[in-house]
């Protein structure tokens, strides 16, 4: 498939997501289902694991930042806000209350400590290696950090670099979450057969 047929459909989601009233994560995307052809074969559901990460995939994990294409400004994703320190080595993210996952239990900040930790043997650990430590203070996840590098906020605004339940992290193994894992996100994936399609819920 050329890379403007590909924009296209891209295109076709993002209008499809604008004209979708608000839903309760409670109820998972309302009832609607999206079926995507696999065009570039998925390799699965766990974004910090898997070796590549495709276009059609982001729909499924929402990201921490989002990044302005115009000015490459960070703008909230799921963290509603985010502030460094004067010296660059203190990231504040902030998570806040009411963001829930399909199963409606809600997006904790521990929920993102635990997914950066999980992540760290991952395919793209070196984009936030230098994240040091991590606190929970309320709503918001300190980042300790070892130096200031632009590429942890490039990192973060993809969707690569999302949050999966600390819950389903705890439970569940490597293979099991790398079809299994629910990152935060408008859909998740009800059925994939590789090669053919991937139906989304």
């Amino acid at each position: 498939m050329n890379k403007k047929v590909s924009a296209l459909l891209i295109l076709v989601i993002a209008a499809f997501f604008a004209a979708a009233s608000p839903v309760d994560a409670a109820s998972p995307s309302g009832g609607r289902i999206l079926n995507v052809k696999d065009v570039e074969h998925w390799q699965g559901t766990d974004m910090f694991h898997c070796e590549g990460w495709n276009d059609f995939q982001a729909v499924i994990a929402d990201t921490v930042l989002t990044q302005d294409p115009k000015t490459g400004k960070l703008l909230p994703g799921i963290a509603s806000a985010y502030s460094y320190s004067k010296d660059g080595l203190t990231l504040r993210l902030t998570f806040p209350e009411g963001m829930k996952f399909p199963n409606g239990d809600q997006l904790e900040p521990e929920d993102f400590i635990a997914s950066i930790e999980y992540g760290r043997d991952g395919e793209y650990a070196d984009g936030y290696a230098n994240i040091k430590s991590m606190d929970v203070d309320g709503r918001d996840v300190v980042c300790h950090l070892s130096e200031y590098r632009s590429d942890l906020d490039y990192f973060l605004a993809n969707a690569f670099v999302g949050v999966i339940s600390k819950k389903q992290l705890d439970k569940m193994s490597k293979d099991e979450l790398l079809w299994g894992a629910v990152p935060y996100g408008p859909f998740y994936v009800e059925e994939s057969v590789q090669g053919s399609h991937v139906v989304l819920n």
